[in-house]
């Protein structure tokens, strides 16, 4: 009867176990946007749609500014997450509205390390030179979103 009891038991956890994990999604930030401004600051902007009624766990770059991140879920700001410091990564955790349908998630802030330097390209032509042309390019750097 024990050996009846704890089997149920355990089937009944194997069960459990899975549902409670599709619950929670973890996702790693990969902005669609990306705004580099010069002294090695970017806006970024990740968009997302996640279903409703779930734990969502989205982990950002470490070099994000942490009071900069904006959380909107349907348009709608979120105030209430949590904001983790893992290792190489910052962690937001929140739960994502109830009802029915998916949810369109917005992540918006400001991190480090992508800068821009501007790098320019004279060429004369003729000898002597009777016309110039003049190129303009723009040296991006990346040790944020390796």
């Amino acid at each position: 009867m024990r050996r009846m009891i704890l089997l149920v038991l355990l089937g009944l956890l194997a069960v459990a176990v899975p549902l409670r994990a599709a619950d929670q999604i973890t996702y790693t930030s990969q902005p669609d946007e990306i705004y580099v401004f010069l002294n090695n600051v970017a806006f970024a902007r990740d968009t997302i749609t996640l279903p409703a009624g779930v734990t969502a766990a989205v982990a950002l770059p470490a070099s994000v500014f942490d009071n900069t991140l904006l959380l909107r879920e349907d348009g709608q700001r979120i105030s209430s997450y949590r904001l983790l410091r893992q290792n190489a990564a910052v962690l937001v955790e929140w739960t994502t509205g109830t009802g029915d349908g998916a949810r369109e998630i917005t992540l918006e802030y400001l991190l480090s390390g992508l800068s821009w330097t501007p790098r320019y390209d004279m060429t004369l032509n003729g000898d002597p030179a009777e016309t110039a042309d003049f190129y303009f390019f723009a040296e991006l750097t990346n040790s944020a979103l390796k």
